[in-house]
């Protein structure tokens, strides 16, 4: 910022002047927090036993949660990662895949947070062994078994570029998974998307009321359109709606809103070299801070740009 030559001359002089005006002008900022209805469940020993040699099939951890993080991101709905056994009750969702290893504590805190109406949702590799690293006896997912309302028969690993098939509902479209299949027996959980191929009984998917609330499970590797049709269930469900409109929220555009004492602070950039845009969920109107501008409806974006919108 201070070079050996004429101050004024430097851009990044210049460009420093700037951002600090720009903070001034964020003033009804200060004090706003990012307030995530969504949560990723992520605990380090279960990423080190998914991994392990012992476990019938190969599993990356962090690419699974990639998978779940990405999807969230894409839609602008803000996540927190936790721990399986942090407090969980400012949450509407909390998705946890690949959960291996699980403490009977924070599986009994996990069902409590569904039957207060909450959603959770978790995957294949889920509720195996304890805290010591043992198998709980009695049927897999061992603590979820209730909550998910099944238990699995067996799991069964995929040869790489395998494909087994899958039908939602009642449609006559299969569609391909892959990686694992969790052969189950329904104790209680509808089924989401029945076997067509391979397996002939148990689900893919199921989703299962508890309490107030549902629990899903997913048994296979789904491909990315159908991860989206069961996520997008899941986000409807605990009602976790994003500041943009639409399902989906435009590419390289990340919008994130932070809240202070009932009013909403929107950040949103563009990673784009062309103008992009979106547009307020509702119809919402409000201010650009930076520059001044009254938005209406829709907040557009100069390339690789910056706004910060306080909607009314």
């Amino acid at each position: 910022m201070v070079p050996h030559m004429g101050v004024e001359r430097s851009r990044v002089w210049r460009e420093v002047k700037a951002l600090g005006a720009e903070l001034e002008r964020l003033a009804r900022a200060v004090g706003s927090l990012v307030r995530s209805r969504v949560a990723i469940a992520v605990d380090w020993n279960a990423w080190w036993g998914v991994e392990q040699d012992s476990r019938p099939g190969r599993s990356n951890y962090a690419a699974t949660v990639a998978k779940f993080n990405r999807y969230f991101f894409e839609r602008n709905s803000a996540v927190d990662f936790v721990h399986p056994g942090a407090e969980l009750g400012g949450y509407a969702l909390v998705v946890a895949p690949a959960l291996d290893l699980l403490v009977k504590g924070d599986a009994a805190d996990l069902e409590k947070f569904v039957e207060r109406g909450r959603v959770f949702l978790t995957t294949y590799f889920s509720g195996i062994v304890d805290e010591d690293e043992r198998v709980v006896l009695g049927a897999y997912p061992a603590y979820l078994r209730r909550m998910l309302g099944l238990t699995v028969d067996e799991g069964s690993p995929m040869v790489e570029g395998a494909t087994d098939g899958v039908r939602f509902g009642t449609e006559r479209r299969t569609v391909s998974c892959s990686h694992w299949c969790d052969v189950v027996h329904l104790e209680g959980a509808p089924a989401l998307a029945p076997y067509a191929r391979f397996f002939s009984v148990g689900a893919a998917v199921t989703v299962k009321a508890c309490g107030a609330g549902a629990a899903y499970c997913v048994g296979k590797q789904l491909g990315e359109a159908e991860r989206v049709r069961v996520l997008d269930g899941a986000r409807s469900r605990a009602e976790v709606a994003s500041v943009v409109g639409g399902k989906r929220g435009p590419k390289h555009v990340e919008v994130t809103p932070r809240e202070k004492a009932a009013r909403s602070v929107c950040f949103c950039s563009t990673t784009a070299r062309r103008r992009r845009g979106w547009r307020c969920r509702r119809g919402g109107q409000g201010m650009d801070l930076l520059s001044g501008d009254i938005v209406k409806g829709s907040v557009m974006l100069l390339p690789l740009g910056a706004r910060v919108v306080a909607l009314a």
